[in-house]
């Protein structure tokens, strides 16, 4: 049986959409979880209550610090970053 092209067409955007549908659900469950983790540190609780910062951000952010006792001031942060 020959397959015209609208069925090859069907077929091929109905895989695309299951797709779309599960990065999606996968996308929802781990944003949840980096929500999850940084809600629970609170250095990134903190970091967070500034406008524009968010939990990824937040928790890069004391990723790259590790222990912040170990920073005289605040002026050692830049060689972090650059």
């Amino acid at each position: 049986m020959a397959c015209n092209k609208e069925d090859v067409l069907y077929i091929a955007v109905g895989a695309l959409l299951d797709t779309l549908a599960n990065v999606a659900s996968q996308i929802a469950v781990l944003d949840k979880q980096v929500r999850t983790l940084a809600q629970k540190r609170k250095a990134c609780w903190h970091l967070m209550s500034a406008p524009g910062v968010g939990p990824i951000t937040a928790l890069a952010f004391t990723a790259a610090i590790e222990d912040p006792h170990r920073l005289v001031r605040t002026g050692m942060l830049g060689p972090i970053w650059a």
